[in-house]
């Protein structure tokens, strides 16, 4: 029992039944191993008066074996795999054994580089899989020279997970494929491992890695959005001098422990010009919580346009050995736009220069009169010398105007000089009862022409106002 209340669940290893190294090189191997409870994983020999080779070196917190073939022949490990709760342990929860042979064998050939596998799930990958959900992986391998090729892949999987035939590609020669297709049951829950060993035709071993699967476990994955301010920004047009990036996850993640880059390219060329690795910088990239957070320090170009890709793993999860997210190779998943202001300013055709605006004179009828009771006086129009306009919101303008007027024709000539403020000219708003009072009082109703609206609103009511004066005579 687990000091959090919980069964324990002992680790899990895996290794080729028999390690061929090649005499007169040095080996380092990683032994792999998996946690469903994600507790310390500690290798140690199984006995400690077994006689070890002197020329081989563990590293037992790390599970990680080197060797320097020397002497041709056969012997034999045997390791035991023990989980921590917690790293100042001395005991641990469980154990699980792990042997296989080691043979070192001659082998006088050129190529001294053997088979790898190479993807397309990085090695030591954690991948979150669904109880029943079909699994269909492309494992794919590398041979190291021109004149080999691959000829094996010794696997190590759960029950009943199949595997295809292995193909060369049509473009790479040198590179191959095979397939891997499981149905996780129910009883498979938790950490399962699979593990790939390439062998090549001159009988070279690669070394062995592993992808773990985690069965009920879903992966978190990143949120499209296509609006402003949703899961994801900035997005469409942004400044040149943006650096900040955001983007919310389905669940709560956590940093990789593998490398997994976010890379930036420009669109018109589909090359790459940033990029950032989320497993080890820790000064741009950030998590907390649900959300991925990054910083970019690169020159955008202004009319410019770019998108984002991350890798597989960009974001773990928290559960065991951290699912990894899905790849994101969609160009159309995040591009944006930078902001082109030499373009847009001669779009609108800004300018700040002053301009002079010639009025043509203007010809207009004589102005008819009408002869009124005597005994009613009214004062004379005053047209005043300069108004103040409402031009637009956010600005104002100062219009001044000389009026030359005469009883049959009108010649206005003006010169108009336009200085731009930020300042809104205040604005008198007038009920109608407002407008009658003012319109009753023939002193103001000069005042009130000195704005367009109001003035013709007076007139109208003033010359209604006057007929029927008119009329009662």
């Amino acid at each position: 029992m687990r000091a959090d209340g919980h069964y324990n669940t002992a680790p899990i290893s895996a290794m080729v039944p028999v390690k061929l190294l090649r005499q007169g090189f040095s080996y380092t191997w990683l032994i792999p191993t998996a946690d469903t409870d994600g507790d310390t994983v500690k290798c140690r020999w199984a006995s400690a008066t077994a006689t070890v080779p002197t020329n081989v070196v563990a590293d037992e917190c790390a599970g990680i074996l080197t060797y320097t073939a020397s002497t041709v022949g056969f012997w034999a490990v045997s390791l035991m795999m023990e989980d921590y709760e917690f790293t100042w342990q001395t005991s641990p929860l469980s154990s699980t054994p792990l042997q296989f042979i080691v043979e070192v064998y001659i082998l006088n050939s050129p190529c001294i580089v053997g088979p790898s596998y190479t993807g397309a799930r990085p090695a030591g990958a954690c991948v979150g899989v669904d109880i029943n959900q079909i699994v269909v992986e492309q494992a794919i391998f590398t041979v190291g020279c021109s004149g080999a090729t691959l000829t094996d892949v010794i696997t190590t999987s759960p029950p009943g997970m199949t595997r295809g035939t292995i193909t060369q590609s049509t473009s790479n020669p040198l590179e191959y494929t095979m397939s891997m297709t499981w149905t996780p049951p129910a009883s498979a829950w938790g950490s399962n491992l699979v593990c790939y060993t390439p062998i090549d035709s001159l009988g070279q071993q690669g070394n062995t890695q592993c992808v773990t699967y985690l069965v009920a476990v879903t992966a978190p994955e990143l949120i499209y959005t296509s609006y402003v301010n949703g899961s994801m920004s900035p997005i469409g047009t942004v400044m040149s001098t943006q650096n900040v990036w955001r983007v919310e996850c389905t669940k709560a993640v956590n940093r990789p422990s593998t490398a997994a880059y976010i890379r930036f390219y420009q669109s018109s060329t589909a090359t790459q010009v940033y990029a950032l690795d989320a497993s080890t910088d820790t000064t741009h990239v950030f998590y907390s919580n649900f959300t991925l957070i990054f910083f970019t320090n690169y020159a955008w170009t202004p009319g410019q346009s770019y998108y984002i890709l991350f890798d597989n793993g960009v974001v773990t999860g928290t559960e065991f050995c951290g699912p990894q997210s899905k790849p994101i190779l969609d160009p159309t998943f995040w591009p944006f736009n930078i902001f082109n202001s030499v373009a847009f300013s001669n779009l609108t055709g800004m300018t700040t220069s002053s301009t002079t605006t010639i009025i043509p004179n203007i010809t207009t009828p004589a102005i008819s009169t009408t002869t009124a009771n005597p005994a009613i006086t009214t004062t004379g129009i005053t047209v005043p010398s300069s108004t103040t306009p409402y031009t637009g919101i956010g600005t104002s303008s100062t219009v001044r105007t000389t009026t030359t007027t005469s009883t049959s024709t009108t010649s206005i000539t003006s010169t108009t000089s336009t200085t731009t403020t930020t300042t809104m000219p205040a604005v008198q708003i007038l009920l109608p009862s407002d407008i009658v009072k003012k319109c009753e009082q023939p002193v103001i109703i000069g005042t009130l022409l000195s704005t367009t609206v109001v003035g013709a609103i007076c007139l109208v009511i003033y010359g209604v106002f006057m007929a029927r004066i008119a009329a009662s005579m």
